[in-house]
């Protein structure tokens, strides 16, 4: 698994992309889209 440019939370952008979120977690940018669309991550 490649390691996260981000050291810290507070690196984080304040919005999140699909590509970022699947960088992030170790996933595919389609489970990253796939992801975005569940409701208890919208909230």
């Amino acid at each position: 698994m490649k390691e996260s440019i981000y050291k810290s939370y507070d690196e984080l952008p304040l919005f999140l992309n699909a590509e970022t979120i699947s960088g992030l977690l170790g996933i595919s940018s389609t489970t990253g889209y796939e992801l975005m669309q569940k409701k208890i991550f919208l909230c």
